[in-house]
């Protein structure tokens, strides 16, 4: 664990009274009049608790439902929080003997305000600590009553110096149960990327409101005075470590619970607040986060770009270019407005690529311009990420194997082509109708299959194209492997797996493809001059077809996009020996994306891929 520096200068008012005015005194923060209060809501959990995912949901949709009224802090303590060798630490110094004093008996558990909710205990009578089930039931309580202490805050972070401060002020509308009370400041980290078992979405799962430390230590500062009319300010500086337990630390990921209690328990009060920053670049476009789906089965893919601005003027615009495996760039121009650590997600237009022989495609993001601007920082202008192609099949028949575990009842699978067309399914139609994860499957349903037992089908697929295998679990943890060794594989005609799996949660998706991909043209002829387009790629749908023919021949042809459609059509018709400009303008405007030109000249046939870029903008 780094060592760091912790400086707290305690700037303090003390003063009470019926008289006292604390907004004359220069009170800026703190409202004077009885509030309600917040809830502070405590979660225990670990990156194996297979059901923390389930209670970080319902955690965080309390935050969304109540933004100004939930304050949220993710405790990792007990054993499912020790960490395996190469996997982060998420504990804190503090999260044991908060854990221990809560009284839980299965994670993940909760506190809400450190308070006895009698009959919602997870454990024993007495203790703290709530099951998921009943976090929204013992906030909304919490959430009617009048809180005896306000507090208001500011919190700033000098990037460049990594000093946080915490301008604090704690203003009592009533008088506390007990003379003294404690102030609890807790540092948290958002967007910590990891393993997490119990989720099966694509790539690490993100880790939010993580207890990082206690700025005020274990159990708070002391407030000696808690009367009615009682003001105080504090202010605390405090300088970041660049990791805690190895893990590094964002400043722009940072955010605080502050909160009031009695003592250890009890909490009265509290608020979250995130930083203002202060850093020093002025145009510091930064590329955070590059997705694609980890298979693509079609020949285009869409990257998502997460664009975070890290400099101290608003980002206004940004040019993005990108591609994918070294093949020419398409560009992308962003405008919008972020302010300093600010960020968005942007779904860039569809990009056409060549799949790569080995399977591994690898697509490059970089940022050019922001502002129309020199970037100040480019070390952090560019993202790479990898995608796999879907495996694929010439014979339009594959076959489909299940094994259920111990429940089978709950299992439901389909073949459903890249609009959502069925075209083969199994398993309880309950699930397959309601979807997975619902817990809503019984052995007497329709379509319900036994346990422990073995299926194969035999299916066929009317056309060559993309297709996704959709497997559905309702109680949202597999088929494997907890509650026996299910699985589900897919094979082709030659009897080659192409698919498998067994271990997800509610739903599993898996694309394949009828037929290979289609590269470039599907002759020989297409490589002397006699067929060429021009411009591939084109900024618009206006391509021009050269065709040399060396003889007379009859010739026809047509533009399809990748689903089959058409939109250009070249009617048969005798063509004379020698050079032909045949133009393919489609006025109603086409998206951006991938087009084939189908052409036939006598006995000679060619297929070439088009490609329509985005315009600018």
């Amino acid at each position: 664990m780094a060592l760091y520096q912790k400086v707290i200068i305690s700037a303090i008012s003390l003063l009470a009274g019926v008289y006292y005015s604390p907004e004359a005194a220069g009170q800026t923060f703190v409202s004077t009049l009885p509030q309600p209060k917040n809830a502070v809501l405590e979660v225990y959990g670990g990156i194996y608790c297979v059901y923390c995912p389930e209670g970080n949901a319902i955690a965080e949709q309390l935050v969304e439902d109540h933004p100004d009224d939930v304050v949220l802090i993710n405790i990792h303590a007990g054993s499912y929080a020790i960490p395996e060798l190469g996997d982060p630490d998420l504990r804190s110094d503090f999260g044991e003997a908060l854990k221990d004093q809560a009284g839980l008996s299965g994670y993940p558990a909760g506190t809400i305000n450190r308070r006895v909710f009698p009959g919602l205990e997870q454990n024993a009578p007495g203790t703290t600590a709530v099951n998921r089930s009943n976090w929204a039931l013992a906030t909304a309580e919490i959430l009617q009553q009048i809180s005896p202490v306000n507090i208001g805050a500011t919190a700033h972070i000098d990037v460049p110096s990594g000093l946080l401060t915490v301008q604090i002020e704690i203003y009592y509308t009533a008088n506390s149960a007990f003379n003294t009370n404690r102030l609890n400041i807790a540092l948290l980290q958002n967007r910590i990327n990891g393993p997490q078992i119990g989720y099966y979405g694509e790539g690490q799962y993100p880790h939010h409101y993580v207890l990082r430390d206690l700025l005020t230590g274990q159990w708070g500062e002391l407030i000696s005075n808690t009367q009615a009319g009682h003001f105080e300010s504090r202010t605390y500086n405090y300088v970041l470590p660049p990791e805690f337990r190895e893990v590094l630390v964002d400043p722009a990921d940072l955010q605080l619970a502050i909160f009031v209690a009695e003592g250890q328990q009890q909490i009265l009060n509290g608020i979250g607040i995130t930083p203002s920053y202060t850093v020093t670049n002025a145009n510091d476009a930064h590329a955070l986060e590059l997705k694609t789906p980890q298979v693509v089965c079609a020949e285009e893919v869409s990257p998502v770009l997460t664009l975070r601005n890290d400099g101290n003027q608003p980002l206004t615009s940004v040019d993005i270019q990108y591609s994918v495996n070294g093949a020419a760039a398409f560009l992308y121009q962003w405008n919008g407005i972020l302010n300093t650590f600010q960020r968005t997600e942007i779904i860039l237009p569809p990009i056409p690529f060549f799949p790569a022989p080995q399977a591994q495609n690898v697509v490059l993001a970089s940022l050019f311009s922001p502002n129309d601007q020199p970037d100040n920082d480019i070390t952090n202008n560019s993202k790479t990420i990898t995608f796999e192609n879907a495996p694929s099949t010439d014979v339009n028949q594959v076959t489909f194997e299940l094994k259920t575990d111990y429940y089978g009842h709950e299992t439901y699978w389909e073949i459903i082509d890249d609009v959502g067309v069925v075209y083969a399914s199994g398993g309880n139609t309950v699930v397959g109708a309601s979807g997975g994860g619902l817990n809503n499957a019984l052995p007497s349903d329709p379509g319900a299959l036994g346990s422990n037992q073995f299926f194969s089908v035999n299916i066929d697929l009317p056309a060559q194209g993309c297709y996704m295998l959709r497997v559905l679990d309702a109680y949202g943890d597999g088929m494997c492997c907890t509650y026996g060794g299910g699985f589900f594989r897919l094979r082709n005609a030659q009897d080659q797996t192409m698919l498998v799996g067994g271990t997800f949660g509610a739903e599993e998706r898996k694309p394949f493809r009828i037929g290979e991909a289609i590269l470039t043209a599907t002759s020989e002829e297409a490589t002397d001059n006699q067929f060429v387009v021009f411009p591939n790629p084109a900024a618009a749908a206006d391509w021009t077809l050269e065709l040399n023919l060396p003889n007379a021949e009859t010739s026809q042809g047509y533009l399809s996009g990748v689903t089959g459609a058409r939109y250009w059509h070249f009617q048969s018709q005798h063509l004379a020996a020698g050079h032909h400009s045949i133009p393919i303008k489609i006025n109603e405007g086409l998206a951006p994306g991938i087009y084939w030109l189908h052409w036939n000249s006598g006995d000679k046939t060619w297929v070439q891929k088009l490609v329509l870029q985005p315009t600018r903008g």
